[in-house]
């Protein structure tokens, strides 16, 4: 069967039409989307090394661009912050919040549908340092959410006030409408920023479980305290394995630490999936306990 040779597929070496892939067609869309110039930076088909590596690549691009998407939308919510437009920061911390589904949802993908061994076929191919601890988009978000937070700050302090005091006017009621118009705006913000750090944080535990599942390191992480993790961290350094840190727990088993692409044991992620992206945010919880306690205990006083 003769082919158009000017036409583009996915899939060039299928022989029935009806299964091909056709783009880059001409389209507007497809011009003004940029849609075939994402499909064209995709691995050939017949280069795949194993059929989920589709998905596998396909999977970390949309995370890739939902971060990237989400930067977008917090130097927004900056910018509005800093122009004193609180309504339009509440609103976009909104979409922040949504976009964040996005990330959390291929990851489910990978953990319903990815099997064990599918994934470690394809790692064994994959070149030394391919790690996800050098995702762009994970690396610039820890960045500029020290920004939003910052601009957040600011924003308060131009209506004297700060985290800390404003999360106990907060807690004196339920009710954030009968705080004055602009607070109450902020206060819509800062609930955003800690539903956003939430999201980005079960993101995290699930990618964690992800490992576990599928490259392991659970028994490790489950059984782990301070001065085993201490122990990991030094033996590491010097392990003779190529693959795996060999530890002993305190019965004197001997077990084996998976080790990222990049030769650390995967426990190093027990670190980061603790880890939030608002430090001080967390602190303001703390404030609101303190105080009520002090405030429930002068009320038992004075009764």
């Amino acid at each position: 069967m003769k082919r158009d040779t000017n036409k583009k597929y996915m899939n060039p070496t299928e022989t029935e039409r009806l299964l091909r892939f056709e783009y880059d067609r001409g389209t507007v869309y497809e011009e003004d989307s940029g849609a075939s110039k994402v499909l064209d930076v995709l691995i050939p088909e017949g280069d795949l090394i194993d059929h989920d590596q589709r998905l596998f690549q396909i999977q970390h691009l949309k995370t890739e661009l939902s971060w990237y998407a989400i930067h977008f939308e917090i130097r927004g919510v900056i910018k509005a912050l800093q122009n004193d437009d609180f309504s339009r920061a509440s609103s976009l911390m909104e979409r922040i919040i949504l976009l964040a589904d996005a990330p959390y949802s291929a990851l489910r993908l990978f953990v319903n549908t990815l099997t064990q061994s599918s994934l470690l076929r394809m790692r064994e191919q994959l070149p030394e340092g391919a790690t996800g601890f050098d995702s762009p988009g994970m690396r610039n978000l820890k960045l500029v959410t020290r920004a939003l937070w910052k601009a957040f700050v600011e924003s308060l302090e131009s209506h004297n006030h700060t985290p800390e005091s404003l999360a106990i006017l907060r807690s004196n009621s339920e009710r954030i409408e009968i705080l004055p118009d602009r607070l109450a705006l902020l206060s819509h913000v800062y609930d955003g920023i800690q539903k956003f750090d939430v999201k980005l944080m079960e993101w995290k535990q699930l990618h964690l479980r992800m490992v576990w599942g599928h490259l392991g390191g659970a028994f490790a992480h489950l059984d782990e305290s301070n001065e085993l993790i201490d122990y990991q961290f030094e033996k590491s350094r010097s392990c003779r394995y190529q693959n795996s840190a060999e530890v002993s727990d305190e019965t004197g088993y001997n077990y084996e630490i998976p080790t990222s692409l990049r030769g650390r044991p995967v426990t190093d992620l027990q670190r980061v999936t603790v880890a939030p992206f608002f430090n001080d945010l967390w602190k303001i919880p703390d404030v609101i306990y303190k105080h009520i306690k002090s405030k429930n205990d002068n009320d038992i006083e004075s009764n």
